[in-house]
């Protein structure tokens, strides 16, 4: 049994996506800028795990426990 609710992932979905905006634009202007940014790896870092949160909690919002395992990883998260 999840301990998220479907209603309760879609709610966690738009959040983190929100966030995961914000981090993956971040990421975005430090590499224009940047790389050698002593933040950089850290910022790259919190982009990949909340993007693997995301991809999890979109697939639970759907009724899906687990995504496959080539869905979490990949950083394609989508920027609106």
């Amino acid at each position: 049994m999840p301990h998220v609710t479907q209603a309760e992932a879609r709610v966690l979905v738009e959040e983190v996506r929100r966030r995961g905006r914000f981090l993956c634009l971040l990421q975005q202007r430090m590499e224009k800028a940047r790389k050698d940014d002593p933040l950089y790896p850290a910022v790259s870092a919190a982009e990949e795990a909340v993007h693997t949160l995301w991809v999890r909690r979109q697939y639970r919002a759907r009724g899906v426990d687990r995504p496959p395992v080539s869905a979490v990883g990949q950083p394609t998260l989508q920027v609106n």
